[in-house]
């Protein structure tokens, strides 16, 4: 518990080198003293930081793993393996359809938020189905006051530009007093297309 703890006192402060190095001493305690339900939350944790710190292969073990010990945790968390796992699969192109699965198991779990609404939209984009792409995007960006949630906005102009209304992406891209550098890339490249 202790390790873990100091992981998340690490990542909390955006040094995800030293919570992944925390996180693995909480994985090596629990060979010891095996604890399904902590074992299940490190996993989750230590693909968070692996991610944010751009290493994808990482990341989509420890949310694998997360979500093969998903059982032992509460349905908050597990709704959060789910989303996590399903967004790792979107983002990487890999098992969409599991992606599917993951997102609509997290959606039950968990409700319609914005975060699980936005992977779920990001699945659709990535798989192809732009109707239901745009159907989630909106949801998503809908329940989030606007431009409070970066990621949500990215996705939407990118689906919007890709999959329905140049025009709205755009208008809506325009609205903002100053386009986080993501965002910008997703509207240039809309506005060139």
């Amino acid at each position: 518990q202790v390790y873990y703890d100091l992981g998340r006192a690490y990542s909390s402060e955006g040094n995800h080198v030293e919570a992944v190095r925390a996180y693995h001493g909480a994985i090596q305690a629990l060979q010891r003293t095996p604890n399904p339900a902590l074992e299940a939350s490190v996993l989750l944790a230590i693909g968070l930081s692996y991610f944010q710190a751009g290493e994808m292969d990482e990341a989509g073990d420890a949310w694998r793993g997360a979500v093969s010990l998903a059982d032992h945790l509460p349905d908050a968390d597990r709704a959060t393996a789910y989303n996590n796992l399903a967004y790792w699969y979107a983002v990487t192109g890999a098992h969409l359809d599991s992606a599917a699965e993951l997102i609509s198991r997290a959606i039950e779990l968990g409700g319609a938020q914005s975060n699980y609404l936005d992977t779920q939209a990001w699945v659709h984009f990535r798989s192809g189905e732009c109707a239901r792409a745009l159907t989630a995007i909106t949801a998503a960006r809908d329940s989030v006051a606007p431009g409070s949630d970066a990621e949500v906005d990215e996705h939407y102009v990118t689906i919007q530009c890709t999959c329905g209304d140049p025009e709205a992406a755009a208008a809506t891209a325009s609205s903002w007093v100053a386009l986080p550098e993501s965002i910008e890339e997703a509207f240039t490249m809309c506005r060139n297309e």
